[in-house]
């Protein structure tokens, strides 16, 4: 109930049209999935409405090919760097940036510190 009333009083948030499908999940990642869906019935505005729907149906079960495991044996290791690749991955797979398992790969390389 608390994850209902606070996401509703920040979904003026969700109301640009132009949000990338990025932001509208890691703003959203945070809020119970019901509380998301409540807000989807609930909301005033059309743009808000459609950025609940969009998470609940598709954005949150993107995630990207590569793992923890496979990127160290990119050579990435283990570490802060590591987890900041995983992030930037999840990132372009929602945005669209990249598609394949070899998408990821070239960024994560292209990521790859040092």
């Amino acid at each position: 109930m608390e994850d209902t009333i606070r996401l509703k009083l920040c979904l003026p948030r969700l109301d640009k049209p132009r949000l990338k499908p990025s932001s509208i999940y890691r703003f959203l990642q945070e809020y119970h999935p019901l509380a998301v869906k409540a807000n989807a019935i609930a909301a005033d505005n059309a743009m808000s409405r459609h950025h609940l729907k969009l998470f609940l149906s598709r954005l949150r079960y993107i995630k990207p090919c590569l793992n923890g495991e496979e990127l160290q044996r990119l050579g990435i290791p283990e570490g802060v760097e590591l987890g900041r690749i995983l992030r930037r991955l999840h990132q372009a797979r929602l945005d669209g940036e990249v598609s394949t398992r070899d998408d990821e790969e070239k960024l994560a390389l292209k990521l790859k510190p040092g």
